[in-house]
């Protein structure tokens, strides 16, 4: 999941800073994401930014905010699956294709439990 998560941020930082060209539809603007994004009254619009109230805030963390959990999987699975590299010589991987491996590796060996 790390590693997916770093090529997840690689491709939002290149989408982000790429240009959208100009468009005969006057409700699509062109130039950059990021730009049109932190600086509105730049491209003659205004910011949709809403402030909120710290309870508004802490209701909405209660009901929609949580933890994400490590490496996107549920802690029993992350667990067994630690346990299992720690006794198998089985490292944390630094390509997507040894990051296939290892979950291939991690499936096989925990079927055979």
């Amino acid at each position: 999941m790390d590693l997916l998560q770093m090529e997840s941020h690689k491709v939002a930082r290149l989408w982000n800073t790429h240009r959208i060209r100009p468009s005969a539809n006057p409700e699509a603007p062109s130039g950059r994401p990021n730009y049109l994004y932190f600086i509105p009254r730049a491209n003659h619009t205004r910011d949709y930014l809403t402030q909120v109230g710290v309870d508004e805030v802490d209701i909405t963390e209660e009901y929609c905010a949580q933890e994400p959990s490590l490496r996107g999987c549920s802690p029993y699975f992350n667990e067994l699956a630690e346990m299992i590299m720690e006794d198998e010589g089985l490292e944390m991987p630094n390509t997507v294709k040894e990051a296939q491996d290892l979950y291939i590796a991690l499936l096989g060996l925990i079927d055979n439990l």
